[in-house]
Formats: structure tokens, C-alpha cells, sequence
């Protein structure tokens, strides 16, 4: 090394660190601004809840059956001589309209021979009439002191008064069991079940002919749980003196979907409870399934005993509680929600009822509480979070309760 070189190289050197030194001082990154800071907390969606009116629904679902049911049995023997070609299963009958008729011979023979008796007996009365009529002339004539009863025939008057009655029954009896040879349908209804066919001997009192249910109404058994019939207002073993006092609406849905429905209301309760499922049945009755009356037309198909259709039950109105999405709810007894201060603080809350959408909360929130609606994966009591507010999904203030 010259001694030139060996002067110059310290100062080289020091301007070389001087060198390095600005240039990581030049990129070094600036501090971070209070506002950057804030940029980086968690974002959550917030819902700011109010005070509302909410009814709540509940869902059920049952198999329709018939209101009114018949099984028309043989009044009197016959031979079938007569069916009706609606005579089978699933066949319509208006009130009044023939079904099926028996060979009416006997019962005609039977109307003869008990006017043939009623013809007697008239004539018996007559005798006797004019026999006492003579007896008491005679008395006149030839008797001493009061005549007894027997002279002047009272006795005899008396049997043949009690003959004549009794033919009359025997006729009025007769042409009853002559009419009851035609089988009428009591009520507008469908057939239910064919029983007997035509040239088929039948016995009376014993031979079932055919079963038949009336078409104005139907029932439908509900299950429900102990809490949704408190949401009813209805308690088990409830009944009322007349159907109007419950006046619990219920809409009717096709389990296949579709937007038709059918109007009807729940009529009573049961009183028990299942041993298996531990539910409690309400009887719903829906009202024109056929949609026969006139206010009632539309493109709906008409509703089929055996169909499976669920139910929606208006129950009670809450005042003054609060709805929030249910993805809002924290382990079924909280939710959190977001201060003044942007923090994020969690509050016990109790619950009227849940479905699969809404969350009903009776205490624990006050109106203008902002509720998170986010998960937060890494919670801590208290922390800070930036907040973005959504507005409510739905107007419709009411909760739908689902079994599941």
C-alpha cells in the first residue's frame, strides 16, 4: 500500500457509511398516521334496532280428514236393485240424491197388508160405536139405576180405539221401511268407501251399504309443543263453549308448494298428550275446501282427504321487543353489539322464540342498540372495530316458528 492510498482510504471509508447511512434512512417507512391505524380494525356490520309489535306464527302440519262422516246402513232387507253411477269411491252426491235402492216388493207387500189391517180396524171401531150406541138405548128402555160401563160397551170402544192406533203405526211403519228401499245422501259429500254391489242381499240394522263424508269442511289434526300452544294462547285441555270464542286463524299450504291456500281456524283442542312425541293436538277445521261458495273461486285445485298439508297459525302479539337476524345470536343467550365508543361489548339478552330467520328478544336490548351481525373470529371483550350499518331485510313484524 503507497502512502498516497493510505491517507485516502479512511475519509472513503466514511463517506461510504454516511452514504449507507442516508439511504436507509430514505427508506425507512414514515409512521404510521392515527387515521391508518383505525383503517386496519375489524369491519362489522351493525343493525340498529328499535322497540316493535311483533305476532308470532307457528308451524304445524297434519292429514285432513273428514268433519262429518257416515257410515248408511240397511234399514230394512232387500235385494240392491239400483246403484247409482256415481256410486263409487270418490263419487259426488248433493244432499238428497240417490245412491242405491232395494227391490221395494216386500216393503209394498208389507204398506198392503198394514192398510188392509188399518181398513179393519176402522170398521171394528164403527161396530163397536154403533153397538154401544144401541146398548145404551136399550138401558133407556128396559133398565133400572145407572148402566155400568161394560153394558154399555166402553171397554169394547176402548179395544177397538187401541186397534185402530195401532194400525196406523203399522202403516206409518210400513211406508217408512218402503221409503228407507232408496238410500238418499244426507248432505252434499263424496264416497268414501263402496261397500255392496248391485243384485247383493242385504239385512237390516246389520248391512253396512256405503260410507260417505260431507264436503263443507274439513279437519286437520295439529301437533304442537307446549310452548308454541302458549304462543297460541291456548292451554291443553282448553275447550270452548262455542268455536267463535278461540277464532285462531290458520292458513293452509299444499306440502307439493304452489301459491294456494285455504282459509280455516282451530276449533278445539284435545287434551292429550302423545306418549312418544310429547306433543299436544289442536283440531284446525278448514273451511270450503271444494271452494264452492262464491266468494271463495279460484284456479286452486280442491283439496282430497288423505292430503298432507302444513299450517300456519296466527298466534299472539308481543309489544315492545326486538328482532334481529338470527346469525346476530351468541351461543342461544347473547348477542353483541357496537357502542358510541366503537366498541364491541356483549349483552345477555332473552329470547321469546327463534325461527330460521329472526331472532325475537324480550329483554337484554335497548331501542337504538346497533347489533353486530358479523363473526368475529379472534373476539375480545371491549375490543374496537370499525363499523358499517345495514337496514333491516324485512317490514313484516312477525316471527314464523318452525318445528324442526
Amino acid at each position: 500500500m503507497t502512502k498516497k492510498t493510505k491517507y485516502l482510504l479512511p475519509p472513503a471509508v466514511i463517506l461510504f457509511a454516511v452514504f449507507i447511512a442516508w439511504v436507509i434512512i430514505a427508506l425507512k417507512p414514515s409512521p404510521e398516521k392515527k387515521g391508518d391505524v383505525a383503517e386496519r380494525l375489524p369491519i362489522v356490520e351493525g343493525l340498529a334496532v328499535n322497540p316493535e309489535t311483533v305476532t308470532l306464527y307457528v308451524y304445524s302440519q297434519g292429514t285432513i280428514v273428514p268433519a262429518t262422516e257416515t257410515t248408511l246402513r240397511a234399514e230394512v232387507s232387500g235385494t240392491v236393485n239400483y246403484v247409482a253411477p256415481n256410486y263409487v269411491v270418490g263419487g259426488f252426491f248433493k244432499k238428497g240424491d240417490l245412491i242405491l235402492s232395494m227391490d221395494p216388493t216386500e216393503a209394498q207387500l208389507a204398506v198392503a197388508k198394514a192398510e188392509v189391517a188399518l181398513t179393519k180396524a176402522k170398521v171394528q171401531l164403527e161396530e163397536e160405536e154403533a153397538r154401544a150406541l144401541q146398548a145404551k138405548l136399550d138401558w133407556k128402555t128396559i133398565g133400572r139405576g145407572e148402566a155400568s160401563d161394560f153394558v154399555l160397551r166402553k171397554p169394547q170402544i176402548q179395544n177397538a180405539q187401541a186397534d185402530l192406533k195401532s194400525a196406523q203405526t203399522g202403516v206409518a211403519e210400513a211406508k217408512q221401511k218402503l221409503n228407507a228401499t232408496t238410500v238418499n245422501a244426507p248432505y252434499d259429500g263424496i264416497i268414501g268407501k263402496k261397500i255392496v254391489e248391485l243384485g247383493q242381499r242385504v239385512t237390516a240394522e246389520v248391512s253396512e251399504l256405503t260410507q260417505l263424508y260431507a264436503i263443507d269442511s274439513y279437519e286437520v289434526r295439529l301437533p304442537l309443543s307446549s310452548r308454541e300452544m302458549a304462543f297460541l294462547g291456548i292451554s291443553r285441555g282448553y275447550r270452548f263453549e262455542d268455536d267463535s270464542h278461540l277464532n285462531i286463524p290458520v292458513t293452509f299450504f299444499l306440502k307439493t308448494g304452489g301459491n294456494c291456500s285455504w282459509s280455516g281456524e282451530i276449533v278445539r283442542t284435545e287434551g292429550m298428550v302423545d306418549i312418544k312425541s310429547r306433543l299436544a293436538y289442536v283440531v284446525a277445521r278448514i273451511k270450503d275446501p271444494f271452494r264452492r261458495n262464491a266468494d271463495n273461486v279460484s284456479d286452486c285445485p280442491a283439496l282430497s282427504v288423505g292430503e298432507f298439508v302444513q299450517a300456519k297459525i296466527k298466534g299472539v302479539t308481543l309489544q315492545a321487543v326486538y328482532r334481529v337476524p338470527r346469525q346476530a345470536l351468541i351461543n342461544n343467550d347473547a348477542v353483541r353489539v357496537v357502542d358510541s365508543e366503537g366498541r364491541l361489548i356483549t349483552k345477555r339478552i332473552k329470547i321469546a322464540q327463534v325461527d330460521l330467520d329472526n331472532v325475537i328478544i324480550t329483554e337484554g336490548l335497548a331501542g337504538g342498540d346497533i347489533v353486530c351481525l358479523t363473526d368475529v373470529p379472534f373476539f375480545v371483550e371491549g375490543m374496537r372495530v370499525n363499523l358499517r350499518l345495514v337496514k333491516q331485510g324485512s317490514e313484516d313484524a312477525s316471527l314464523e316458528i318452525v318445528r324442526k
